[in-house]
């Protein structure tokens, strides 16, 4: 009996001496065109520490209603400052802890294997133009602002095909089931079967950036601090050059 006794207490000792692997898990909802640089960098931060990370990738506006939902989330990257503020207006997120880490352009692109003619001037002269939901998908909603800017807005909206995320914007591209597509242009890079045609002028949008905080209901802040402190290093900001990104 003794013996199985101390067998339980050992059992009951040995699990009580560190984190259970739940608590270890930091769990991060970033948008869908940060996920090849995300990756990358998050099995860098897991190396330099016992926390595992747990991602979740979708457009901006899906995963801000999923934190208004409840969904257990620590770290909430957004492509855009519209629904970082949208959380954070209803007490959801930690403000002290917003950031904008970094930004990127608006391209026009086709599939190579298409090689359709044109410019950004002159959509009109296509059948079909891909963009992310502009009620949802930040990429969209740029692209809906330098659409009505340069005034093709009305021109076009016949002619365009929504996507849930700029990452089905370029998948639709690719495929051919589009003419062309306005994406990111950290997209176009890790892409091989896209053809960028144009960068679209800054002048027509508003800045692309990339908005990280911890929210309100994580109890994991120290270890969101050092994965947000962690993206302001040399070996994440190189890698998120590389994705095509403009660091701050």
């Amino acid at each position: 009996m003794m013996g199985m006794l101390s067998m339980v207490l050992l059992l009951i000792s040995g699990c009580a001496a560190g984190p259970s692997e739940q608590e270890k898990e930091l769990k991060i909802s970033a948008a869908s065109s940060m996920r090849d640089a995300m990756k990358e960098i998050g099995e860098l931060f897991e190396k330099e520490t016992d926390f595992e990370l747990v991602f979740n990738f979708g457009s901006s506006g899906t995963l801000a209603q999923q934190i208004h939902q409840g969904a257990p989330v620590d770290v909430y990257i957004s492509a855009n400052r519209r629904w970082m503020e949208d959380v954070e207006q209803d007490s959801l997120m930690k403000a002290p802890s917003i950031q904008t880490f970094a930004t990127t352009r608006l391209v026009l692109a086709s599939s190579k294997a298409q090689q359709v003619e044109a410019e950004f001037s002159r959509l009109d002269i296509l059948d079909k133009v891909s963009i992310g939901d502009p009620e949802s998908v930040p990429a969209g909603a740029y692209a809906k602002e330098a659409l009505i800017e340069s005034g093709q807005w009305h021109k076009l909206e016949k002619k365009l095909v929504y996507a849930k995320n700029v990452r089905q914007v370029a998948a639709y591209i690719a495929s051919g089931n589009v003419d062309a597509g306005i994406i990111y242009a950290s997209d176009a890079v890790v892409l091989d079967d896209l053809n960028v045609i144009e960068t679209i002028p800054e002048t027509l949008h508003s800045p692309v950036e990339y908005v990280s905080g911890i929210t309100a209901s994580s109890k994991k802040d120290a270890a969101a601090k050092a994965f947000l402190e962690f993206l302001k290093k040399e070996k994440p900001k190189k890698i998120l050059a590389d994705y095509g990104f403009e660091v701050r």
